[in-house]
């Protein structure tokens, strides 16, 4: 694989601006900006800071890379090439292994998605059900950041205000919800999706299943006070009280046997329309095989089960016009925007198929996907097949997410050398 560098060294600033959790421009260019002023702080600066939550306004210890990799402004595998051409894998390890977090989660409810179905339905169940009671005041209470635990209430109010929280903050706060607080995990995950910029259904769902012992069964994160004291440098005091115990949930269901990841398939070769969705706004580095693009149609509105903040909804929306800009930039012909929230849009975009076979980023397990599936039954009632393509990176990472992440993680320098990252 080629090394990125000189992608991030168009943007190179020195000395490194100080990252706060209040500015996101929704481009390409910015994500790769940060990338550029991280990367110096990816190696050792990073192992030994990472688990700071100094405040909004000093990120400086983390890359605030998640938005734009949530949405593949830009890439996992351009940030991994980076820095480890930078730092060498030893030096850069836990970097990389929190990059392959997230990779993990997806590809492990990929293979899982009735996970996705079942906290969707059980956030639409608890809302309803308890409408009427004391639960839902609750809950807006802790939304709004006025329980009286300081951090907890900052946390909150910085969620909301900013759309971002430190990964740290994120096992305090879901820890706190669930033990202390004793509220519904699924409302919480649904309290994040609905603000975090860089809300992503596996990962967010997966962690606070995590939190409170579904994900492995029994283990969970228990948050004290001493722990939030010493790693937010002396912002939040020790006397907060906090449940003393983390007592693992349990499930009523059984999980679902993992299905193994389907194998990526050849696109077809000819003439294609080519969808983009929030999922993947990196159009100009999808790699086509034979197929050539025709048009491109931008597709939005495609949220089953999430109701995202303005914050977010702009965000997004920013998104897909940078990538529209620079995808007309490579792709030399005519761009449609189509709002999938419209009752009509799936006739829509049977007409602007002109006949022609369909191809897609890969649509992982979440809303997206959700919201995508009954128009593709059209689709495919109209003899109009989509194509998926799925980008190396998960192809090499996905199969290996099936049981703990330390079968991932025991992977982690094969992969990247089988995908020509190393250093």
């Amino acid at each position: 694989m080629q090394s990125h560098n000189h992608l991030a060294m168009q943007y190179k600033t020195d000395p490194p601006r100080l990252q706060a959790a209040t500015d996101w421009p929704a481009t390409r260019e910015e994500g790769l900006q940060r990338l550029s002023d991280f990367v110096d702080r990816a190696g050792s600066h990073y192992a030994a800071e990472r688990n700071y939550d100094f405040g909004p306004e000093q990120r400086t210890n983390v890359s605030v890379l998640s938005p734009y990799i949530r949405h593949r402004l830009i890439s996992e595998a351009e940030v991994a090439a980076e820095v480890i051409a930078a730092h060498g894998l030893s030096a850069s390890e836990k970097f990389i292994q929190e990059v392959c977090w997230r990779t993990y989660w997806k590809g492990w409810l990929e293979s899982r998605p009735a996970i996705w179905d079942r906290y969707v339905q059980d956030v639409v169940h608890l809302k309803n059900a308890d409408a009427q009671n004391d639960l839902m005041q609750q809950v807006r209470v802790a939304c709004a950041g006025e329980t009286g635990i300081a951090c907890f209430d900052a946390w909150a109010r910085e969620l909301v205000e900013t759309g971002y929280l430190h990964n740290h903050a994120r096992m305090w706060f879901a820890s706190i919800w669930i033990f202390t607080l004793k509220l519904p995990w699924q409302l919480g995950a649904d309290f994040f999706m609905t603000h975090l910029l860089d809300g992503d259904p596996a990962s967010n769902t997966l962690s606070w299943r995590w939190m409170c012992g579904l994900h492995t069964r029994g283990k969970t994160y228990l948050a004290r006070s001493s722990n939030i004291s010493e790693f937010t440098r002396g912002r939040f005091p020790q006397t907060e009280r906090l449940a003393p115990f983390a007592e693992a949930l349990t499930d009523d269901g059984q999980l679902e046997n993992a299905q193994p990841v389907k194998p990526r398939k050849k696109l077809p070769s000819g003439d294609v329309v080519l969808l983009v969705t929030d999922e993947d706004l990196n159009p100009e580095t999808l790699t086509f095989d034979d197929a050539r693009v025709r048009s491109v149609v931008m597709l939005s509105g495609l949220e089953h089960g999430v109701t995202y903040a303005p914050r977010v909804t702009r965000f997004k929306s920013a998104a897909r016009l940078d990538a529209r800009a620079r995808g007309a930039r490579q792709f030399w012909c005519t761009f449609e925007n189509l709002d999938c929230s419209d009752r009509h849009a799936a006739e829509r975009l049977v007409q602007l198929a002109n006949g022609l076979p369909f191809v897609c980023a890969e649509i992982p397990v979440g809303p997206t996907r959700a919201a995508f599936e009954p128009m593709l039954d059209v689709l495919n009632a109209q003899g109009l097949a989509v194509h998926f393509v799925r980008r190396d990176w998960d192809d090499a990472f996905w199969p290996h997410a099936s049981n703990g992440f330390f079968q991932l993680k025991s992977k982690i320098p094969s992969v990247l050398q089988r995908l020509g990252i190393s250093g």
